[in-house]
């Protein structure tokens, strides 16, 4: 059994289970906690799974555990089918609805966490940030986040900060929009080789704004703050990040993975481009100005018009499967918008779920909900067009 810590205690949580195995929060409602409404901490494959954040005085969740050293041990934690509303009310900066191994408002940057899954929750209306987070194989996916760093810039949906490491983390299939303030995934400061895929970012960005990047990865390039030996070459593929200030502003190395990145829209630039070299003799980073000959593995089209989205007024970045991007890019997989966000189950009534239209090629749907659609024509889900995993899925 976990050691355990309820509303009375100095941190005022609600929920903290320390150490034990298999503890799970399910269904529950939380609102007004004076921290961390749900703090898990070392032990195994403990979760929080369909249950509400509200009016959260700080962060919501908070997963930290596992081993680093010697040697990567998974805790295998995770978060999923959460819904999170109005958190960080008191405590503005650096509190996110899901805190994977960060360290929250104290800014450590890096508690040790190890094999954390968080998943089609839907986070909105924050302060800062949405999921903060550090260490090693995770599983940041699924997610829908909106309305996020609307007090403090320089923070985003999906945010990390901390030293260079291979952290071998996959961020994929999240929707992140209407965040005018905010950034997509950004990885702050450093160089974190997580693997990045199958985004949809559309911030709505004013043209006026002096931020709002898609996607955003940095290096860390103080004197010996370099890893010799660590690869700084970058793995972003198949997104798509439309209305931005800049849609994709990426530091890599030579011989990267970088291509089927879909931009449109953009207030400033599609992409930006920055080239890693490391200098071994001093471990010392620096990136300068390139281009996309010198960095992509492949193209990275941009369009001035739309490409063929299901409907881009209404934020549906599926794409038709007669969009444009499909004859561009011809490996380009199409993204599973439809698993995206809140579903129903035995503890979550559909009413809550998301719900994304089938695309009907020649007539509308009717009578849609979470289980039935009545239609005449051909009904398509644009994903089911995906036939195997992408080859820079499998390493």
């Amino acid at each position: 059994q976990p050691r355990s810590r309820g509303l009375g205690d100095v941190y005022k949580r609600q929920v903290q289970i320390l150490d034990g195995a298999r503890n799970y929060v399910l269904g529950c409602a939380f609102a007004q906690p004076g921290n961390m409404a749900v703090d898990i901490n070392g032990g195994t494959g403990h979760g929080v799974v369909s249950s509400d954040f509200e009016k959260m005085a700080s962060g919501g969740v908070m997963l930290r555990g596992g081993a680093i050293s010697p040697s990567l041990v998974s805790a295998d934690h995770f978060a999923v089918n959460n819904r999170f509303r109005s958190f960080g009310e008191v405590v503005r900066v650096n509190q996110a609805a899901i805190d994977v191994g960060f360290g929250g408002p104290m800014g450590t940057w890096g508690l040790p966490t190890v094999g954390m899954r968080v998943a089609q929750n839907d986070l909105r209306t924050s302060p800062h940030a949405g999921i903060l987070w550090n260490g090693y194989q995770h599983a940041i996916e699924y997610n829908e986040a909106s309305d996020f760093t609307r007090i403090s810039e320089d923070l985003g949906a999906i945010y990390r900060f901390g030293p260079n490491i291979d952290s071998g983390t996959v961020i994929r299939y999240n929707h992140l929009y209407s965040s005018p303030q905010g950034e997509g995934i950004y990885n702050d400061f450093d160089h974190v080789r997580a693997r990045i895929y199958g985004n949809t970012i559309n911030l709505q960005t004013p043209a006026t704004s002096s931020r709002g990047y898609g996607i955003w990865t940095n290096t860390n390039t103080a004197s010996g703050g370099a890893v010799v030996g660590l690869p700084m070459s970058l793995r972003v593929f198949n997104n798509i990040a439309v209305n931005s200030r800049s849609n994709y502003s990426l530091h890599s190395a030579d011989n990267g993975t970088i291509e089927n990145n879909v931009s449109y829209g953009k207030r400033a630039s599609d992409f930006l481009w920055y080239r890693v070299t490391t200098d071994t003799a001093t471990a010392t980073n620096t990136a300068s100005t390139s281009d996309a000959a010198t960095l992509q593995s492949g193209p990275n089209p941009s369009y001035a018009s739309d490409p063929g989205f299901i409907n881009f007024a209404a934020n549906d970045l599926r794409l038709r499967p007669d969009s444009r991007v499909y004859l561009d890019l011809p490996s380009f997989q199409p993204i599973p918008l439809e698993m995206s966000g809140l579903f129903d189950d035995e503890l979550r009534s559909a009413a809550s779920a998301r719900i994304r239209t089938p695309f009907v090629v020649t007539a509308p749907a009717t009578g849609v909900n979470a289980s039935m659609a009545n239609l005449k024509g051909s009904l398509v889900y644009p994903c089911l067009l995906y036939t195997s995993p992408s080859p820079r899925d499998r390493g």
